[in-house]
Formats: C-alpha cells, sequence, structure tokens
C-alpha cells in the first residue's frame, strides 16, 4: 500500500470490455478506511466530473454511469487527499452492475502530488518547563505550566514554546490509550490544554517534546531494545498526534530529547521509522530529528551524528535537526560559567554540516546567566548571533523557561513568581 499524505492523488481508471457493443450503466462504490471528509470533493462529485471530461463517452445521472456502445477509452476518475484517517488501511473503487452486460476493469495508482506543507518562520522562543519532571505515570501528582506563563512569553515577543513532558504521563503504558479522563484531568487532557493555548490561543508554535532520552517510565531499556520496541514508539506519537490535533499547522514534532543508549546509526533507525508512522497518518507539520550524545552541535561530526544523519528520510523533506548547545567547558550545561570563545564557535561543526549537505537546523536547548559570570554576556549574544546568521537555522529555543525554577536557578528566564525577566531573558529580546 503506498503511504497516503495530505496532497496526494489517487487517479482511477475504469476501462470498458468492448466485446459486447451495447450501452451499460453502473455505479462506483468506494470501500476502505477513507470517507468523502477525507477528500477535497466526494465521491459522487469526482465521478461527475470524471463523466463531464469524457467527450460524451460517458453520462452520470442519479448516481449512475452509462457508457456509450463500442466505447473502449476508460473513465478516470481523480480525487485529491486532504486528511488521512487515523488508522488508515487502505481505499479503492469497484462498480457495481446496473444494466447491460459490459464487464468493467478498474485499475488505480497513487500519484503524489505537492503536499501542502506548512510553513514555519524564524521561530523563537523557550522550553516550558515542568511536565518534564513529573515522575511516575499517569495516577501520581504532576507538575503543569500554568496558562500565564505562556503569556509570559507571547507578551514578550517569542513566537514558540517547545514543550517538555513524560511519555509514560500522558499514554498508559506501552501500546496503552492516552490518560484520557473526559473532564480534563487526565494527562493527555492537561497537555492538550496547554497545546491549545499555546497554539489557537495564542498563535505561537509548539513543540511537542518527548522528554525521556529515548526511554519509556517504568520500561526497562531503550527503544529499540525487546522490552520497548520501535513499534511501541510509533504508537505513541501516532496516538497522540492524532488526539493534539494533526491538521494543526502550529505543532512541531519533536521526536524525542537527548536520545541516549543507541549508536546513532541506530537511533537514525529509529527516526525513520517514527516519521514514516507520522507522515502515514497525513500529517505534513514539521518534525526536528534530534541526534545521540545529548544532540550537542559542537560534537555533531564526531559523535557520528553527522555521518548517521546523512541516510534519515522523510518523504516531504519537512524535517530539521535540533542540536543544544551549552557554552561552560565541556558544553554540558551542568556548571554556570561561560567558555571565552564558546559563543561564537560551537556552533560552526553543525553549521558547516547543514551548508554542505543542504539541511536546516534548529537550536532547542541553550542556557548561561549574565549575572553571575560577565563572560556569558559575552558569549550568550555571540552564540545567538551565530544562530540568527546562518541560513541553515531556522530559529532558537532557551532553556529553563516557567516559574517551577527557583530564583537561584541560572538558566532560569524568568523569576519564580512569573513577573520579571530573568537576566538570561533580556539578552534574548535583544536578538529577535
Amino acid at each position: 500500500m503506498t503511504t497516503l499524505i495530505n496532497g496526494s492523488v489517487l487517479t482511477y481508471n475504469i476501462t470498458p470490455d468492448t466485446s459486447t457493443p451495447a450501452a451499460a450503466s453502473f455505479q462506483v462504490i468506494a470501500s476502505g478506511t477513507m470517507t468523502d471528509s477525507n477528500f477535497t470533493n466526494t465521491l459522487d462529485a469526482a465521478v461527475q466530473a470524471a463523466c463531464a471530461a469524457s467527450s460524451g463517452n460517458y453520462t452520470y445521472s442519479s448516481g449512475t454511469v452509462t457508457v456509450k456502445p463500442g466505447v473502449s477509452t476508460p473513465l478516470e476518475i481523480t480525487r485529491t487527499v486532504s486528511s488521512v484517517p487515523a488508522g488508515y488501511a487502505g481505499y479503492a473503487l469497484t462498480m457495481k452492475p446496473v444494466s447491460g452486460v459490459r464487464v468493467f476493469k478498474a485499475t488505480s495508482g497513487v500519484v503524489h502530488g505537492t503536499p501542502t506543507i506548512p510553513t514555519v518562520p524564524t521561530i523563537r522562543g523557550v522550553n516550558l518547563s515542568g511536565m518534564e519532571f513529573s515522575t511516575g505515570t499517569t495516577t501520581s501528582a504532576g507538575l503543569w505550566p500554568p496558562l500565564a506563563d505562556v503569556d509570559f512569553y507571547a507578551d514578550r515577543g517569542f513566537n514558540v514554546i517547545r514543550l517538555p513532558f513524560k511519555k509514560a504521563r500522558v499514554q498508559n503504558g506501552l501500546f496503552g490509550e492516552l490518560d484520557i479522563v473526559g473532564n480534563g484531568t487526565g494527562d493527555a487532557e492537561r497537555v492538550k490544554t496547554l497545546v491549545d493555548y499555546i497554539t489557537i490561543t495564542k498563535g505561537m508554535y509548539c513543540i511537542l517534546d518527548p522528554h525521556d532520552g529515548a526511554a519509556f517510565g517504568g520500561v526497562t531499556g531503550r527503544v529499540g531494545s525487546d522490552n520497548f520496541p520501535v513499534a511501541a514508539f510509533e504508537d505513541f506519537w501516532v496516538k497522540l498526534i492524532n488526539y493534539l490535533g494533526k491538521d494543526n499547522d502550529k505543532l512541531i514534532f519533536n521526536i524525542e530529547n537527548e536520545p541516549a543508549g543507541l549508536t546513532a546509526p541506530d537511533w537514525m533507525r529509529v527516526c525513520n521509522s517514527v516519521t514514516a508512522a507520522i507522515r502515514a497518518q497525513g500529517c505534513t507539520q514539521q518534525i526536528q530529528v534530534p541526534g545521540i550524545s545529548f544532540t550537542g552541535a559542537h560534537s555533531w561530526i564526531s559523535s557520528g551524528n553527522g555521518a548517521a544523519m546523512l541516510n534519515y528520510t522523510d518523504e516531504i523533506n519537512n524535517s530539521v535537526f535540533e542540536v543544544h548547545q551549552y557554552l561552560d567547558p565541556d558544553s554540558s550545561g551542568t556548571t554556570w560559567t561561560c567558555t571565552v570563545g564558546g559563543g561564537s564557535t560551537r556552533l560552526d561543526a553543525f553549521i558547516n554540516w547543514c551548508a554542505t549537505n543542504s539541511k536546516k537546523g534548529f537550536l532547542g536547548e541553550f542556557g548561561g546567566d549574565p549575572a553571575s559570570d560577565a563572560q556569558c554576556g559575552v558569549e550568550l549574544p555571540a552564540l545567538l548571533d551565530d544562530c540568527n546568521a546562518a541560513s541553515q537555522f531556522i530559529g532558537w529555543a532557551a532553556w529553563g523557561g516557567g516559574r517551577y525554577w527557583g530564583n537561584t536557578y541560572p538558566f532560569r528566564t524568568q523569576n519564580a513568581d512569573g513577573s520579571a525577566n530573568a537576566p538570561v531573558l533580556d539578552v534574548m529580546l535583544s536578538k529577535l
């Protein structure tokens, strides 16, 4: 079965057997999991249009097609896909004879037209923390960023929120159903409340960020292991995007935060599988692809990400590679000092790789504290200048957003009460 996406064009050729010269009539019947709502027009309209284009060989009335005697040219019915339903399993047209003895043969082909791919502008914002620290299952207490924290960044002119969360908080085990109670208290529902507020109410972009390092809470092993098969990861993404709104053009899908425990080639193959599963749902939104080794921009080549990700595939080519970059001596983000020259050099290897291979990137995490380390006041602006100047980057999001960070956390971007900018935010605002 050919994978369908929004914009796919299905062409069906219904060819009459000319051995019997008499006229004949038939009805066109659709079967499969797709309905009229999944196409740009109804089946009746498509058949009627095909008859009208047949130079009088076929006529259409009250749902019935009549073919003139002696006609051998096919009736060509074309339909354009507008959306693909969850669990798509197939679509076919068959003929139901009404009168006459003529035999009709149907052949079909899927031609990928130009899908409608949402254009993502330059996006700059923050990671809105909270849900990634809500450990345990859906039955335990969690941290949920208040909507006011979204307002804080929207009001200051930022246009993207990277939204970290735990997979086991929103899905009831591998291959399980999402945690939807029906009254807004399910963990998946809480994510949807934030997503809808970010994208619909505030008009910002929202990057969905499963923040588990390629693990699943309560399951031993990383994705691709016997305990956590890749199919389960695909299942998670398919259920999540169908619930949150697969036609929401403001959504961006980050496959996983900082995957660990896999080689770069193995992780690339996981990304290929998840991407194919997302596209099979008809989703055309941007997908962000991280690498191993904390997806460091400075180590993109030395970690093996650069070589492996040349084999990553996206059938509609709407993916970017997501990297992180901190400015302390080892680029880990575990200390608060900034290394001299780090801001102006640590993106270089990744930028060069993107330029050489015609790829795009997104800086998904960075941080620093100009208040406690004067060098960060030099390196942070240099880092963002590098990112802004490189046409290969589509934008950036700082780490440390939200009010759950205490006022002593150097990477925070707002004060704990949500009322004032932290020092790094003023740097970010100067680079919007």
